[in-house]
C-alpha cells in the first residue's frame, strides 16, 4: 500500500523413523501394525523394558529443536510432547520425574539431563509401585546438550535404565521467562504515520529522531514476557552538510527475517515493502533498513 502526501515472525509417530529396539522388532511390530498392547502380552519384564525405552526414544525425536540456555527448556518441551501423544503406537503416560541440571563450557557438553517414568505397556494406566517392587513402570534418564540428546548417534545411545526412584512424582519444569522481541500489532501503522509526518513537517529529521518516534507509538504486546521490537531507520545523506531534508530516502526495518516489517519513504510517498522471507535471513539481505531502500531487482526471489 503506498501513501502519498499533497503537501510538502510434529513428526508422525508411525513409519520407518519409529526407533524400535531389535527385540521389539522380531515381535513383529514395525512401523505403525499392531498395538503396544498386544506385543507385549505375554512378554517377559526384559521385552516390557524395551518396549518402554522405544517410547522414550520416540518421545526424546518428537520433541522438537527449541535450542535452549539449560535443561529446563528441554524439560518444556518433553513435558509439553509427552502431554500430547497419544495413540496405539506411541500411547500416553510418560511421566516427566526428574530434571538435574549439570554445568557446561560447550555447546556440546550436556548442560542436565532428565528423568522418565513409563507404565508398562501391558496396563498404561499404572504408574507403578512406590516402593519399587511393582515392575509396572520402568524409568529412563536421558542427557541434554545445547543441540538435543548426548550421547551417541542412534536414537536409542544415551537412553539410559535406571531403577525407578521410590516415590517419584511428576515434575513440572519451570515457566520460560526469557524476554523476547516481538513485532507490536500495530508496527506498520506506526511506522507509516511518522514516515508521513516526516513528509508533512520536516520533522524527524534524524534517524535517530524517526526510531524514538515510532517507538512512542508502538503498542506493547501481550505476552508477560514480551517487548516491542525495536525499530532500526536509515536516512540517507545523513549527516551531509546540506542536511537529509524531508524528501530524503528514509528506510525502516522492525523485527527479524521470520517476522519483518520494511517501509520506505521516497519520493514523496510512503511505501510499504515486501521482499521474500529468504532474502530477509541472515547472511542474506536481512531485516535491515538498507532492504527497505533495495531495488525491485534486488528484492526479486532468489529462483
Amino acid at each position: 500500500m503506498t501513501h502519498r502526501m499533497s503537501t510538502p515472525r510434529r513428526r508422525h509417530a508411525c513409519g520407518a523413523g519409529l526407533a524400535l529396539v531389535a527385540a521389539v522388532a522380531a515381535l513383529g511390530l514395525a512401523g505403525c501394525a499392531g498395538s503396544l498392547r498386544e506385543v507385549a502380552a505375554g512378554d517377559t519384564e526384559w521385552q516390557q523394558r524395551s518396549l518402554a525405552e522405544a517410547r522414550v526414544v520416540e518421545l526424546v525425536k518428537q520433541m522438537g529443536d527449541p535450542r535452549p540456555d539449560d535443561i529446563n527448556g528441554w524439560a518444556r518441551a518433553a513435558a509439553e510432547t509427552a502431554a500430547g501423544s497419544g495413540s496405539d503406537v506411541y500411547p500416553s503416560g510418560i511421566e516427566l520425574i526428574g530434571i538435574e541440571a549439570r554445568q557446561s563450557e560447550q555447546l556440546i557438553e550436556p548442560f542436565g539431563a532428565l528423568t522418565f517414568r513409563v507404565p508398562a505397556a501391558d496396563d498404561p494406566a499404572v504408574v507403578g509401585d512406590p516402593d519399587g517392587d511393582d515392575p509396572a513402570a520402568y524409568c529412563f534418564t536421558v542427557a541434554f546438550d545445547y543441540y538435543g540428546k548426548a550421547g551417541g548417534e542412534t536414537p536409542s545411545d544415551g537412553i539410559n535404565s535406571i531403577d525407578c526412584p521410590p516415590g517419584a512424582v511428576s515434575v513440572t519444569p519451570p515457566p520460560d521467562t526469557t524476554i523476547r522481541s516481538v513485532v507490536s500489532a500495530n508496527t506498520r501503522e506506526a511506522v507509516t504515520a511518522v514516515l508521513l509526518e516526516r513528509l508533512a513537517t520536516g520533522a524527524p529529521t534524524t534517524a535517530a529522531e524517526v526510531e524514538a518516534a515510532i517507538s512512542a507509538r508502538l503498542e506493547q504486546p501481550a505476552g508477560q514476557y514480551e517487548v516491542a521490537a525495536e525499530p532500526h531507520a536509515l536516512v540517507e545523506g545523513e549527516g551531509q552538510s546540506d542536511g537529509p531534508g524531508a524528501e530524503a530516502r528514509v528506510g525502516v526495518a522492525v523485527g527479524t527475517g521470520d517476522d519483518c516489517v520494511l517501509v520506505k519513504s521516497e519520493n514523496g510517498a510512503v511505501a510499504d515493502v515486501y521482499a521474500p522471507r529468504v532474502l530477509l535471513q541472515a547472511g542474506e539481505l536481512g531485516c535491515r533498513p538498507e532492504t527497505a531502500l533495495a531495488s525491485d531487482e534486488e528484492l526479486r526471489p532468489p529462483h
